[in-house]
């Protein structure tokens, strides 16, 4: 049933309610219409029937009342030129350049351009530096900057200034890296190539960014604290035999991947839960708690289930 079909359905009801109950006040309080509706609906039904009740709305907007089209360009410009000015301050703005405009104008003009919300702002200034290849001002900067780090705490482990020196150290164009594994190589995350006639000598981390990489591994710590996350599940995997030290360089080097991703693509946290590990290879798993079982002197036989 469609959107018309429905209002169509609701008036017929309350004409038919109207006529059962005998009563229209009671019929419209009932269906929540005003009596001048009722004579309407009514008026409408039996000069043209059931399709003379549909909704009746303008198909085209009423120009007379529309911001002129050169103060809604200049009001769109205004706001990706800076993205953290609310709508009072842009009718400030565009009335300081000699034109006429509320702020109730400027949250239309943000409605029909889908720019209401300075996430979506910030999205279409993003869009528009890609497709021109225009250079960011200081206040646009800063305002990605602040709403890159805003999404990065969502990451466990990173606070606010941990996201601030993240980004500050890394920057916002993710391109500069073709992969994370470079960005992890340049921030000193990856075990160094230490070998020698076939022996491998050393497994220590390379040098990397001296103001980067302490931050990372003090949110590494943090992170694998967070209960009941993917963070907390590698740790504990690799402690055991690695001990806690590595395994905290690898939580940082995981860290930094998946901020690499959330600025590189522009998307949001997604933890991938404690039992990642054991989903990805359930049959490792099976295996290493089966040993286990018969290390205590009993006999164990794996089947998969049907």
């Amino acid at each position: 049933m469609t959107k018309e079909q429905k209002v169509i359905r609701a008036k017929v009801g309350l004409l038919e309610l109207a006529k059962q109950l005998d009563n229209v006040s009671q019929a419209c309080k009932m269906m929540g219409y005003s009596r001048d509706s009722f004579y309407r609906f009514k008026e409408l039904y039996e000069t043209g029937g059931e399709l003379a009740l549909q909704e009746l709305s303008r198909k085209k907007p009423l120009l007379a009342n529309r911001t002129p089209p050169e103060i809604e360009a200049l009001i769109v410009d205004l706001s990706l030129e800076q993205p953290a000015f609310g709508q009072i301050r842009i009718a400030n703005e565009i009335r300081a350049r000699g034109h006429s405009i509320s702020p109730a104008g400027v949250r239309g003009v943000w409605q029909r351009h889908d720019l209401e919300t300075m996430k979506k702002r910030l999205k279409a200034l993003e869009a528009k530096v890609a497709q021109e290849g225009l250079v960011l001002t200081e206040g646009q900067l800063a305002a990605l900057e602040k709403a890159k780090s805003e999404r990065l705490r969502q990451v466990p482990g990173l606070s606010t200034r941990a996201a601030e020196v993240l980004i500050a150290e890394i920057g916002l164009d993710m391109s500069r890296f073709p992969t994370a594994g470079h960005l992890l190589s340049w921030a000193g995350l990856v075990p160094g190539l230490d070998e020698s006639a076939g022996k491998r000598r050393s497994t220590r981390v390379t040098k990397g960014a001296p103001w980067l990489k302490p931050v990372l591994v003090q949110c590494a710590w943090a992170a694998a604290r967070k209960r009941g996350s993917y963070f907390e599940a590698q740790f504990l995997r690799l402690k055991g035999h690695r001990g806690p030290k590595k395994a905290a360089i690898a939580v940082a080097a995981s860290i930094l991947t998946t901020a690499y991703h959330m600025l590189r693509d522009g998307t949001c946290y997604h933890d991938l839960g404690p039992n990642h590990f054991t989903r990805r290879d359930p049959a490792r798993t099976a295996r290493k708690l089966a040993d286990r079982i018969r290390s205590l002197g009993y006999v164990v036989e794996i089947r998969s289930a049907a």
